[in-house]
């Protein structure tokens, strides 16, 4: 009897990653054969292979044509939500969830929060019953987390990919096809600023917190170029540490505090009770748009704003800093993630796509898995004909899983071998 093959979209390699290989292990234990997917593998594989389950991590993934396919031929077709929104963010939603998309191939769509799906409702006639506000699969690490500090280390969140752009774009690139009176090239002008400005604040931090030898780790954007990051550690030597890893729960389970400019990345830490210092009110540059005022206001309860440097240093460098609990902020984030679900998020995944005793499409079984390796390997051969290959395989590695090139760090598998011994499947293999 062959098992049932389930298929998961991984669309930003660094974001999605880990919590999609649990995701994948729970998977797994119900009775699936897994595969994990990438951008330059799902299309290729569903072309020809047909898995029972399907998970996107966006609607728009494939085509209306791919979609319709897949449905045809029997897929079962679910959406799990990897950018929640902010309540009442109409701009946002709207780009998540586009009007044009063929909904209704959809068995189920994942969203972080009841709001999300009630718009989903709402302004996109999705059937209630396709929709389930499951939360943040993202979140369903936290409770793993130990943390490890060890001695004391300062993380650093960086957010350069504007002026740090990770193909190498130089911005007469940007600005010769911009119009800078429309609202895309307003908010191209004010980032490259706020960047600006919250790069070289960074830098006088970094400066002065390895001068008193405490230990920097620096965790530069999946869209940033990592390269240019050896330019810090030369000038700052081994006290700063830049980590290029796809595991952030990893890498904040070594950190004291967590420094950086207002961002939703401070969700986990802020859970966690790792306490947050930020940066921008040290920034005489900040965000003007007015979409980006529910975010600011939002993550700006999650931190510590000290008003000048020595005040922001003094507090990294104090041991008993405590982190901020704000209630406010809590409701607003247990409305944004579902936190006050009694379901972890990925079993709510589980239990909805549930389990069949056998594949429907025993072909796929059998050659999927070995099709996608096939695939990881073309897609390395293939960087050698690009016209920039040392490029081309950087941004492969950056945003494309691949079985040859990414591994589950100790974190995740520990949580692998918790999923194992509390099932009783013994060790189970990587996807």
């Amino acid at each position: 009897m062959i098992k049932p093959t389930a298929l998961i979209h991984t669309d930003a390699l660094r974001r999605e990653y880990p919590a999609n290989w649990v995701l994948a292990k729970s998977l797994e234990a119900a009775g699936y054969n897994v595969i994990l997917s990438s951008r330059s593998s799902t299309q290729r594989l569903l072309r020809f292979f047909t898995p029972d389950v399907v998970i996107l991590s966006h609607v728009f993934s494939l085509s209306e044509r791919e979609l319709a396919s897949l449905h045809k031929r029997g897929a079962r077709i679910f959406s799990n939500e990897v950018e929640g929104e902010i309540e009442g963010n109409q701009l946002g939603i709207s780009g998540t969830y586009p009007k044009e998309i063929a909904y209704q191939y959809f068995e189920k769509i994942f969203t972080w929060s009841i709001w999300s799906a009630g718009w989903l409702v709402k302004e996109r006639q999705v059937d209630p019953a396709r929709v389930s506000a499951t939360g943040s699969i993202r979140l369903s690490l936290l409770r793993h987390f130990k943390s490890r500090p060890g001695r004391q280390r300062i993380g650093i969140l960086s957010r350069f990919e504007i002026i740090n752009t990770f193909d190498g774009r130089h911005p007469f690139d940007n600005l010769m096809s911009m119009d800078v009176r429309d609202t895309r090239g307003r908010a191209y002008l004010e980032r490259t600023v706020v960047e600006m400005e919250s790069f070289a604040i960074t830098c006088q931090v970094i400066e002065s917190l390895v001068s008193k030898g405490i230990a920097v780790s620096i965790r530069p954007h999946p869209n940033e170029g990592i390269e240019a990051y050896q330019l810090l550690q030369k000038k700052y030597g081994p006290l700063l540490d830049v980590d290029s890893s796809t595991d952030y729960m990893g890498w904040l389970e070594r950190l004291s505090t967590v420094v950086g400019t207002l961002s939703s990345a401070y969700t986990e830490p802020y859970l966690l009770g790792i306490p947050i210092v930020s940066i921008d009110a040290l920034q005489e540059s900040n965000y003007q748009s007015a979409h980006m005022n529910p975010f600011m206001e939002t993550f700006s309860q999650a931190c510590h704003r000290p008003r000048d440097l020595p005040a922001l240093l003094e507090m990294c460098a104090d041991l008993q800093l405590a982190a901020i609990k704000n209630p406010e902020l809590q409701q607003q984030l247990s409305a944004i993630y579902s936190l006050s679900n009694q379901v972890d998020p990925i079993e709510k995944v589980v239990l909805a796509v549930g389990h069949t005793a056998s594949s429907a499409h025993k072909l796929s079984g059998v050659f999927a898995k070995p099709a996608k390796l096939m695939l990881d390997v073309l897609s390395l051969v293939s960087c050698v004909w690009k016209k920039s290959p040392k490029l081309a395989f950087r941004t492969h590695r950056i945003y494309n899983y691949n079985t040859l090139l990414h591994h589950p760090s100790s974190f995740m598998r520990g949580i692998g071998s918790a999923q194992t011994n509390s099932t009783g499947h013994g060790q189970a293999s990587s996807p």
